[in-house]
């Protein structure tokens, strides 16, 4: 690289260049006209746009520099790992081993303090233990409604397409919150009022750069 020769900006410089591939994974989800799916990046960004937003109407103290961290962090290892919905406890537990040497292949890119730092956030995100963690683990669940009622596009197991299979999925993330609750609710009552078009995610792959 010309022009510098720092060991570890070079490292820094490689690591940004390469989680630009976060832009590159599909969620199963849609944008809002339907013209294609949600990448990582935008949903990442559209959490801590929401950590932001909300950070006055959760009625809770919490870190919001922190809680924007792990927004942003929460889901790079899907790099490597891709995005997907297990649909049974075999595919779960294959899930959790892919995203933990996900994990280490990524965060090991790093510089060691830098690895500590970053990889803390998604780690904390994974526990969702502390306020910080529990937000965001509940606004990522929030985000599956809105999207679908905005889209007017739900994508569901069969087992959950019942009218209350959908709540079960993220009810227990958001029940720590009464402000969160409440509008995991809202976009959930939105989605039962919308006429929509219907997905499996069996029929949408898991995109995956690298295996």
């Amino acid at each position: 690289m010309d022009g510098i020769t720092e060991k570890r900006l070079l490292k820094i410089l490689a690591f940004i260049e390469e989680i630009e591939k976060l832009k590159h994974i599909k969620r199963i989800n849609t944008l809002s006209d339907c013209s294609r799916q949600e990448s990582d990046a935008e949903h990442s960004w559209h959490l801590a746009m929401m950590v932001l937003l909300l950070k006055d109407e959760l009625g809770e103290k919490f870190d919001l520099e922190k809680t924007i961290k792990i927004a942003l962090v929460h889901d790079l290892i899907e790099i490597y790992a891709g995005d997907c919905w297990p649909a049974n406890k075999k595919e779960i537990e294959e899930k959790k081993a892919r995203e933990k040497n996900s994990a280490e292949k990524l965060f090991s890119q790093l510089p060691k303090d830098l690895r500590k730092e970053i990889e803390g956030y998604w780690q904390e995100y994974e526990d969702a233990k502390t306020v910080e963690a529990k937000t965001v683990k509940a606004l990522d669940k929030i985000v599956y409604p809105l999207h679908y009622a905005l889209s007017e596009t739900i994508v569901w197991h069969k087992q959950q397409s019942t009218n209350g299979g959908r709540r079960v999925y993220g009810r227990p993330h958001v029940k720590h919150n009464k402000i969160l609750a409440e509008i995991f609710e809202h976009y959930n009552l939105r989605v039962d009022r919308t006429k929509r078009i219907r997905l499996e995610p069996s029929k949408q792959k898991p995109t995956k750069l690298i295996k």
